[in-house]
């Protein structure tokens, strides 16, 4: 259902269920401009967890912000709104792959963890 290119973006960008939430909304609202505030009022959310997921967007290229601490959709390059795209279209045709997809990249993560501290038998 995902092709490895979304995969590969989700696993670099889309680090949570809030993050992408908070992703396709501002993408969805292209021409307004967010507070952290005013996404933690949308969202119902965590106003500390809100602002955290923008600084990693701000990070990613995802969105910019303003000098009056608000954020817009502003992707730094055209891939990133090409697969911003393509992961609004395939969230709203197969929401359980997208979630799948970021899930398998905590799940692999915690396994990698686990397996460092396996005891190897000479």
């Amino acid at each position: 259902m995902l092709s490895e290119e979304l995969e590969r973006f989700i696993r670099k960008h889309v680090k949570s269920l809030s993050t992408l939430e908070i992703l396709l909304l501002i993408h969805r609202t292209r021409a307004r401009s967010w507070t952290a505030d005013e996404l933690n009022r949308e969202l119902r959310s965590s106003l500390q967890l809100v602002a955290g997921v923008l600084a990693n967007l701000e990070r990613s290229g995802l969105v910019q912000r303003e000098s009056s601490e608000r954020y817009h959709w502003h992707p730094a390059r055209p891939e990133l709104q090409r697969m911003v795209g393509q992961l609004e279209e395939t969230h709203a045709t197969y929401p359980f792959s997208v979630i799948r997809a970021i899930y398998a990249t905590h799940v692999n993560q915690i396994q990698a963890l686990a397996d460092a501290f396996k005891i190897k038998r000479d």
